[in-house]
């Protein structure tokens, strides 16, 4: 091979190398400067968590709940790469700082967010996407499922994980007894859970079946509607995703979390 040609290939080789690095430190950097810390917590919800997850730019990371204790861990190059990569494609710097609650929605988790740089630091505060006023970003939500599908390891690791389905069934049981169809004239001895499966997703999804007798026909709020007196079965499917109802549909007529009829 003719020296010019060695140097042509070697050149590209080069070229390619810088490249490929340049891509893997853009992952690592913000507009504010290179990622020096993230702090996660989320609150609320049915089951009164208070849980944070502080991750340093190395990948060590403490985890910390009032419901299944602390723990430490160490991310691998890969999730912390792809967790990075994902604020990255959020332009988590440009985002509102807060997306609050709806007025009337209750028992939705509470988010927050902070990313520290080497020149300056960001929190974004924000509630289940189904509670919010506003509508919640399609990147932010990949950032949230990306930390608790992480969180969800460290549950596995804990040993606690094996009693996702109990708490799966409680929290769409709750979700159904405070919703305002159940609240309104629900009759409690005929509340009762009837199936539970859990589809191999990704994060797991916990569907859970409830079936209830109403003393009054229709859905929702019926506080001042002249209702029909007569005894109505219901059959409610609530999809339980990291302990949080993201779907609660009756008769298949009725969204519960939404408070609409199905389209």
């Amino acid at each position: 091979m003719n020296p010019g040609r060695k140097m042509a290939i070697v050149a590209v080789v080069i070229a390619v190398v810088v490249a490929t690095l340049g891509f893997y430190l853009y992952q690592f950097r913000s507009p504010k400067g290179e990622v020096t810390k993230l702090t996660w917590q989320r609150t609320g919800g049915f089951i009164g968590l208070n849980e944070e997850l502080v991750i340093e730019s190395d990948g060590s990371a403490s985890y910390s709940s009032n419901r299944f204790g602390d723990a430490e861990l160490v991310l691998t190059e890969v999730e912390l790469k792809g967790l990075l990569s994902l604020l990255e494609n959020a332009s988590f710097f440009t985002l509102d700082r807060s997306y609050a609650a709806k007025p009337g929605a209750a028992d939705y988790f509470s988010y927050s967010l902070t990313v520290q740089t080497t020149s300056d630091a960001k929190t974004v505060e924000w509630v289940d996407g189904w509670a919010s006023e506003k509508t919640i970003p399609a990147g932010l939500g990949d950032v949230q499922l990306y930390i608790q599908a992480i969180i969800e390891r460290i549950h596995q690791d804990m040993g606690v994980s094996g009693e996702a389905s109990k708490r799966a069934i409680k929290i769409a049981k709750d979700f159904i007894v405070q919703a305002p169809t159940f609240k309104y004239n629900g009759i409690s001895d005929t509340l009762n859970v009837t199936d539970v499966k859990m589809l191999e997703s990704f994060p797991v999804q916990y569907i859970v079946t409830i079936t209830f007798d109403s003393s009054h026909a229709g859905y929702g709020d019926r506080e001042g509607q002249v209702l029909a007196q007569v005894i109505t079965p219901h059959t409610a499917v609530v999809t339980v995703v990291n302990d949080n109802v993201i779907s609660a549909i009756l008769d298949d007529q009725w969204d519960e979390l939404n408070q609409e009829p199905i389209r």
